[in-house]
Formats: C-alpha cells, sequence, structure tokens
C-alpha cells in the first residue's frame, strides 16, 4: 500500500530522529525507525499529554518558596513569555478512538478576577492548598484544540535552541504595590530559566482503552465534577451514588491517561505529583471536609492521616496562631516543625462508624499530608525522556522519541506486561478502604 505524503514525512522525521542516538535505539522496546506519531496516522487510538509549562517553574521547597514562584510566573513578562496564557502551566488531554474525531479534555478553575485570587491567597496561605471551588469548567473541544493549536505554534515559532528565557527581573511591577515591595524584591532575585512553550507526550492505546476513556469522561461531566475543582482531589474517583470527585487540570489529564487507560498509574503518578506534609502550625483557618459521606473517599491520600478532629486549628480555625502572620515570615522558610506541636490535642481520632465511636486510632496530627499534580512534573518528565535515551518515561519502558520543534514522545500503552490487550477501567467505588484512592 503507497505511503502518502504526511506518512512518509512523519515515518523520514522520526528515523532522522531516533539516528541520533544508538543508545536510543538499543534501549527501546519499539525499534526506531518505526517510531511513527499516531496523531500523524489516520485510524490510530491515542492519548496524548499536551503540557503548557508554567512561565516561571514553581519551587515546592517551603511555603514562601512556593508563593514567590507561584506570583513570578503568574505576572507578565515582557516578551515572548507572556504569550503563555497559562502562567501556572498547564496540562491537558487530546484523544482519538480509530478514525473518530479526537476530543480533548481540559480542566481549568477559579476563575475569579487575578486580583482576587491575589488577595486571598495573601490572607489564606497555606490554605489555598485545600480549597475546594464550585467555578471548576471543562473546556469544550473547540476551546480545547485552539489552546492546543496555539500552543504548538507558539513552540514551533520559537528559534534554536527552541526555548525562551523566563527572566523575573523583567516582570511588570505594578505602580502601586501596596507594602508588596519585598515580595518583588524576591521575585526579581530569581534566576532566569530556559522555558517551552509546550511539550507532549502520546501513549498508544486500543479501542477498549479509548473506550474506559470517553466512560469515564462522560460519567465525570454527567455528575457534575468539573465543577469541584480542587488541586488535592481524585477525578477518577466516584461514590457510592455515581458522582466523581472533581480536579485540577493535572489530575484530570491523569486521571484520562494512566487511570482510565488501565496503565500502571500509580508509577506514573510518583513522576507528576507533589507531596509535602503541612504543619498544622502553618494553618491560617480550618479545613473543612467534603460535605457528602465522611469517608475519605474523595482524596489523594488516606481519610485517617487528614486533618484530625483533634488539630482545633483544622478543625474549627479558632487557634490558628498562623493568622497573624504575613507571608515571608520565617514560620514559612518550611512546611513544618516544632511549631505545630502547640495544636495537638491528642494522637487518639474516634473511627467513624465503630460502635459508639469508641475505638481510636493512632495518627500523625501534627501535619496534614498533601499531595498535588503539578504541571512542571509532567513538563520535566517528557523532557527528561527527550533528553535522556535510557529514561523510563511515567514509568513505562517502552517509549521513543519523535524529531521536530515541539519536544514529543510516543510510549505503547495497548498491552499489558503479560502481552494480553489492555481493557482499561471504567471507573472506581467508593470507600477510605480501597486502595486504588492511595498514591502512596
Amino acid at each position: 500500500m503507497a505511503m502518502n505524503h504526511r506518512h512518509l514525512v512523519a515515518a523520514l522525521v522520526a528515523l532522522a530522529s531516533c539516528r541520533s542516538s544508538e543508545r536510543l535505539a538499543m534501549t527501546m522496546q519499539n525499534e526506531c525507525a518505526s517510531c511513527v506519531d499516531p496523531e500523524a496516522t489516520e485510524d490510530q487510538s491515542y492519548v496524548s499529554i499536551g503540557v503548557m509549562p508554567p512561565r516561571y517553574p514553581i519551587d515546592w521547597g517551603s511555603p514562601n518558596r512556593m508563593y514567590i514562584t507561584t506570583i513570578a510566573a503568574s505576572l507578565g513578562f515582557v516578551g515572548r513569555s507572556i504569550e503563555n496564557p497559562h502562567g501556572v502551566g498547564h496540562v491537558l488531554l487530546k484523544v482519538r478512538c480509530g478514525s473518530d474525531a479526537p476530543f480533548y479534555l481540559s480542566q481549568t478553575g477559579a476563575n475569579a478576577p487575578a486580583a482576587d485570587q491575589f488577595l486571598k491567597v495573601t490572607r489564606l496561605r497555606v490554605n489555598m492548598l485545600f480549597e475546594t471551588y464550585d467555578d471548576g469548567k471543562l473546556y469544550d473541544d473547540d476551546e480545547a484544540e485552539d489552546d492546543w493549536i496555539r500552543s504548538i505554534n507558539r513552540q514551533r515559532a520559537l528559534g534554536a535552541p527552541g526555548t525562551y528565557q523566563s527572566d523575573p527581573k523583567r516582570v511588570r511591577e505594578p505602580a502601586v504595590t501596596l507594602g508588596l515591595r519585598a515580595l518583588f524584591r524576591e521575585i526579581k532575585a530569581l534566576p532566569p530559566v530556559p522555558r517551552h512553550q509546550f511539550v507532549r507526550a502520546t501513549i498508544r492505546i486500543n479501542d477498549a482503552q479509548c473506550r474506559a476513556i470517553r466512560t469515564w469522561r462522560d460519567a465525570y461531566v454527567a455528575s457534575d465534577g468539573p465543577r469541584r475543582y480542587a488541586l488535592h482531589r481524585a477525578p477518577w474517583v466516584a461514590d457510592a451514588d455515581g458522582r466523581h470527585d472533581g480536579g485540577a487540570c493535572g489530575s484530570v489529564s491523569f486521571a484520562g491517561a494512566f487511570y482510565a487507560t488501565g496503565l500502571d498509574y500509580k508509577a506514573a503518578a510518583r513522576r507528576v505529583i507533589e507531596r509535602v506534609d503541612v504543619g498544622t502550625g502553618r494553618l491560617t483557618s480550618s479545613i473543612a471536609r467534603d460535605g457528602r459521606q465522611l469517608d475519605g473517599w474523595y482524596l489523594l491520600q488516606r481519610k485517617d492521616y487528614y486533618a484530625p478532629g483533634s488539630v482545633a486549628c483544622a478543625r474549627d480555625g479558632d487557634r490558628c496562631a498562623a493568622s497573624t502572620k504575613g507571608w515571608l515570615d520565617p514560620l514559612y522558610n518550611k512546611w513544618s516543625g516544632p511549631e505545630d506541636v502547640a495544636g495537638l490535642h491528642g494522637l487518639a481520632w474516634p473511627v467513624f462508624g465503630a460502635i459508639g465511636g469508641g475505638l481510636g486510632r493512632i495518627v500523625n496530627t501534627r501535619t496534614v499530608p498533601l499531595v498535588g499534580f503539578e504541571p512542571e512534573k509532567f513538563y520535566q518528565e517528557i523532557l527528561a525522556s527527550w533528553n535522556q535515551p535510557d529514561h523510563d518515561a511515567f514509568g513505562h519502558t517502552g517509549w521513543c522519541k519523535l524529531g521536530g520543534r515541539v519536544p514529543a514522545i510516543v510510549l505503547d500503552g495497548r498491552n499489558a506486561s503479560n502481552g494480553q490487550p489492555r481493557a482499561g477501567r471504567a471507573g472506581l467505588r467508593g470507600g477510605f478502604d480501597n486502595s486504588e484512592v492511595d498514591l502512596f
């Protein structure tokens, strides 16, 4: 059968890329010459992960570092970096089942004006990490496709070496800083870093896996999951009433690309999450639980480690010493420490549902574990694969690298380790005793 022009070009580009590294040819499960982009074919199912990196990498090393770098990424830079509309980064999926038209999964949220968000994070500080919003939105296909294409075009427009310099010294400082000069000094002291506009990883899948993504997507939308937008939630999980949890862009993309497809989602999660133990001495208000059944199914961490009622500040907010301390205070130079003992009322937390509520459970009440999916981690995982031929991308050994101006890798997720076709996962039952909720 004759190969059409588009397929021929794709094959030649892939072959040229593979020849650039003998190590790549030796370490990939697929032969280099066969590394053809599924997006360039007409009838192959795939899920493609697109990443628009933050304008400046978010530093999770401490609350203060996170605050400073998040503000830096959110502000407009002079030059090309301002063309990225997703300041703190974005992850979205492009999915095609066989010869059907592609569809997209692109979650956004917290759509209040930027000034309102800034004032809220200034007031709540680390408690913003535990906020759940009711203004989440899943882009429609036309919006997401436009975002995808524009990002690719911005990346292709970059000259050698294919990156731009993100330099916080060039940030546009407001004319009136309202006492924030210390913050802007910290921001402008950050070193410049190279950034791409767009990178992607495309996973070959079979029809059953693609149907599983559709099934999960449809259930997620039907149960109004996109409106429940939060960093710390698990959108692949449904409760006993079939209502899916909400999520942010990273967790929603993770759910479609790794959980629904039946891949080793726990191995993949380790590459793209940030995990911190937030000391209770740094909380500024109570941590509200989900209004639905109190069984912990909706969390990315175990029920018995999450904001136990024995911590007064986490429960009702009336003993939050940090509420009197602002950002850049030394208290926020670390995530936890001896200050957290002050909020401790005891290590026994009653197990809900036990007879008489009598049984106690020993828990770590001095810190609140948090797991969040970070666009920067998706970006770094794809770059690691792009730059290191022997890297096991997303914990998956079979991958190859495409040439071109958009850093892109291709993985094959169609078969299980025993050689049988993967079936995909359509959904997950609720319950804190379900080990699949845990990512660690």
